[in-house]
């Protein structure tokens, strides 16, 4: 038997509304909805641009502005608060060992960042435009992080190791106070984009990886030659100078960054050693005698006055 059309839909609507019952009821484990209820009094959640369904009945949390689940809504995979009037320090997330986005760039955090070496299945770390502080999280043996913005902040320290990286495809650390060394990139070889401008950094540019596109490493106290460009690099997208680098002849570097030479707003040399002096030329010698034999005719002619 056929039913009538109007029984049928209001059949599907009763369905539906089950359904939608159920993903609201279910819940997250007690310890991420406690998480979160911590994150939004560390970040003055009250003062948020938007805050949409947040400290809602447990079973909510899923339907919170910012917050996305998996598909069975039983654990919390993004934490997306970008240009949100966030302000505080960001407590230990821990507590949410799924996340796969964690997005809070351009708001007002302050203080140290928490560790995410934890996080396995990390995609996406996005903190950029902050004020934070202290030394950059560790992201080494995030298989399947592909994403790591931590720029225009106030860490300082080195730059930490890149291995164990193999999705890694953008690194951004630019406009810190970064000290120390570039790491090698061997333990990232699918990187595409790295930027560390605008930091204190010193040593030499490591080799680059072979799919490169683009590498932003002006205003820092770089020294020696760079590396070979690889063939990949963008034109016009990348950037050495102002550094120490050493002057060298490469139309791919100029290709790169859009300048002939690649070095023109480069210092030609570090500056030498305190202490250290040049070894007089010939020509110069030739002054040092003439200067002491004039001292030597003086010396002699006054003794010979005293002696008058």
């Amino acid at each position: 038997m056929k039913l009538p059309c109007s029984r049928l839909l209001l059949r599907i609507a009763l369905a539906s509304a089950a359904l939608a019952t159920t993903a609201a009821q279910a819940a997250v484990p007690a310890p991420q909805r406690q998480y979160l209820l911590d994150f939004y009094v560390a970040t003055n959640g009250a003062g948020w641009t938007t805050s949409t369904n947040w400290n809602g009945a447990p079973g909510t949390e899923c339907t919170w502005h910012g917050i996305v689940c998996d598909a069975g809504q039983n654990t919390v995979t993004r934490l997306n608060l970008p240009s949100n009037n966030l302000v505080g320090t960001i407590p230990d997330w821990s507590a949410l060992p799924d996340l796969e986005q964690i997005g809070l760039a351009t708001n007002t955090l302050s203080g140290t960042v928490p560790a995410i070496s934890s996080l396995s299945a990390l995609v996406t770390f996005d903190v950029s435009a902050n004020q934070l502080t202290g030394a950059l999280p560790s992201p080494s043996n995030l298989a399947v992080l592909d994403a790591y913005y931590a720029f225009n902040n106030q860490f300082t320290g080195a730059i930490p190791a890149l291995v164990g990286l193999p999705a890694l495809r953008n690194f951004w650390v630019h406009q810190n106070q970064l000290t120390g060394a570039v790491p090698a990139l061997g333990g990232a070889p699918n990187l595409e984009r790295l930027s560390f401008r605008d930091n204190n950094l010193t040593g030499s540019i490591p080799a680059l990886p072979a799919n490169l596109l683009q590498l932003v490493a002006r205003n820092n106290q770089l020294t020696g030659a760079v590396p070979a460009p690889p063939a990949t690099l963008t034109a016009g997208n990348s950037s050495l100078c102002p550094n120490n680098l050493t002057p060298s002849a490469s139309v791919a570097w100029d290709t790169a960054t859009g300048s002939t030479p690649w070095h023109a707003a480069c210092v030609a040399a570090p500056p030498a050693p305190g202490g250290a002096t040049s070894i007089p030329t010939l020509s110069e010698w030739g002054l040092i005698l003439m200067s002491l034999a004039a001292a030597a005719w003086g010396m002699a002619t006054l003794r010979r006055r005293k002696n008058l």
